[in-house]
């Protein structure tokens, strides 16, 4: 009789000990399919000064249009700001179609940017950052403006970076 208990006990912690491996492996599967989520920031070729812009983000989920997000904004800040956490706007946008965002900016004063937008869909989170030049620029200028930011501001090497 104990011998049969102990079996059926053992019998039991086999199949939590499978089921659970199971399970884990089943969200492993579901958070590398989830880790799929892109989004690529899209800007005009040139920026004027004091004229409505309009600035995209296109977003997708295993290639797949994101309709519905829970949460896209852009943040834009003057570059001479540092890291733009002081003096930045924020807007939220809002969805056009297949999976692009919009909002729509107007820039005051020429110079370097950066837009960063903040997207939650579910338990995922991305945050692309783009430089932008806004106005009529000369090589002395950037020369100038990039001599002034700090330098982790300068790498538009990777990631969803770069500047028009």
């Amino acid at each position: 009789m104990i011998k049969k208990i102990t079996v059926g006990i053992m019998l039991a912690l086999v199949l939590v000990n499978v089921s659970a491996c199971t399970a884990n492996t089943e969200t492993q599967k579901k958070q590398h399919v989830s880790s799929q989520l892109n989004a690529e920031i899209i800007t005009p070729e040139s920026i004027a000064l004091k004229q409505e812009t309009v600035l995209q983000v296109s977003l997708t989920n295993q290639n797949e249009p994101v309709t519905k997000a829970d949460l896209v904004h852009f943040e834009i800040w003057d570059a001479k700001n540092g890291r733009g956490k002081e003096g930045s706007q924020m807007l939220p946008a809002e969805h056009d179609k297949d999976g692009l965002y919009t909002v729509k900016a107007t820039f005051e004063q020429k110079g370097v940017y950066y837009v960063q937008t903040h997207i939650s869909v579910g338990e995922q989170h991305v945050m692309p950052k783009k430089q932008l030049i806004v106005g009529d620029i000369s090589e002395e200028e950037l020369k100038a403006l990039q001599d002034e930011l700090p330098k982790h501001d300068l790498d538009t090497s990777g990631g969803h970076e770069g500047h028009h």
